[in-house]
């Protein structure tokens, strides 16, 4: 196996991760394993584009510097959008529940 093959391969396994830890609640474990991924990951990609082309270095970190945000925005906003994310995120408070003194503010108010 490449490392031009493994660093994508790891690069797929981590973002699979960032998935699985979303829905897994694993006490940061699977977070570890990410990281320790997307390292590994970074290195076989410096192994294998480096000292061939530093432009596919530099593209393949760019992307990863892209695809993790990315992919954290678009799974937080399908979540926010389905009944499965429903059960998973709460839900924020109504303006009214958090504003203090409201009842007061409307009697002084008058």
């Amino acid at each position: 196996m490449t490392y031009e093959l493994l660093a994508i391969l790891l690069l797929i396994v981590g973002c699979g991760l960032i998935v699985a830890e979303v829905f897994v609640p694993s006490g940061g474990m699977i977070l570890v394993l990410c990281v320790v991924t997307f390292v590994a990951a970074i290195w076989c990609a410096y192994k294998a584009w480096w000292g061939v082309s530093t432009a596919y270095f530099t593209t393949y970190i760019a992307g990863m510097l892209l695809l993790i945000p990315g992919l954290l925005m678009g799974l937080y906003k399908v979540l926010n959008d389905t009944k499965v994310g429903d059960r998973i995120l709460l839900a924020a408070p109504d303006l009214d529940d958090v504003t203090p003194y409201q009842h007061e503010q409307a009697r002084l108010g008058q």
